[in-house]
């Protein structure tokens, strides 16, 4: 009987005099309700888009590894009312992802310091040969580097030998537990962003399993 009716159709039918309730005030207050069941469903369907919208952007953020944009996925979520538990995977995310861009500014920061110092112990030995009238040789063998100073006043030199292999194997040191600390890093990242794939899977079944329970 009602397959194929509107809202409006069935408000319609039931708010005949002929279709007789057990109480009369009942039928008055229920029977609004159904012209508002369109507009019910309508809103219903549009938070439950706007939450799966918002899981998926999640989930490509994580994906990303991208911290820029997990943050912003994170407000699109928060806003959609997304599930506590994928929040929290998400915010797991963002927090490796900063960890990781921490650690490779870490990094960074120490090269460029060790750059600094460098550059400036060459400039203060260059500026006392200069100051000194010494003349500055340096050679380069791979293994070491070799500074030899020579005196004009007695055309006599004196060397000393840098060991460049002790310095490449103390960045490299360096190197290899930054790189340690980031596959930790990525790996919690991997494990955040599975979990999240997980509940967005089980989203869909059940959306599912509702639009076959409808029909």
């Amino acid at each position: 009987m009602w397959a194929g009716k509107s809202a409006q159709e069935a408000h319609d039918i039931l708010a005949q005099p002929d279709v007789l309730v057990t109480n009369q005030s009942d039928k008055e207050r229920q029977l609004p309700k159904i012209l508002k069941l369109n507009e019910t469903i309508k809103q219903t369907l549009e938070v439950h888009a706007k939450r799966e919208a918002a899981l998926q952007q999640l989930a490509r953020a994580m994906a990303a590894k991208d911290a820029s944009a997990l943050t912003a996925a994170l407000s699109v979520a928060e806003k959609a009312d997304v599930a506590p538990a994928n929040l929290q995977k998400g915010r797991e995310a963002l927090a490796a992802a900063k960890a990781a861009s921490d650690q490779r500014q870490n990094v960074l920061d120490l090269m460029m310091d060790a750059h600094r110092i460098a550059d400036e112990a060459f400039k203060r030995a260059k500026q006392l040969a200069e100051d000194t009238g010494i003349e500055m040789v340096l050679k380069s063998n791979g293994s070491a580097l070799q500074v030899t100073a020579t005196t004009d006043y007695d055309g006599k030199s004196a060397s000393v030998d840098l060991d460049v292999v002790m310095v490449q194997s103390d960045n490299g040191k360096r190197a290899e537990d930054a790189e340690r600390q980031l596959a930790s890093t990525r790996k919690r990242a991997e494990d955040a962003e599975r979990q999240l794939t997980d509940a967005e899977r089980q989203l869909t079944d059940a959306r599912g399993s509702r639009a076959c329970t409808v029909q």
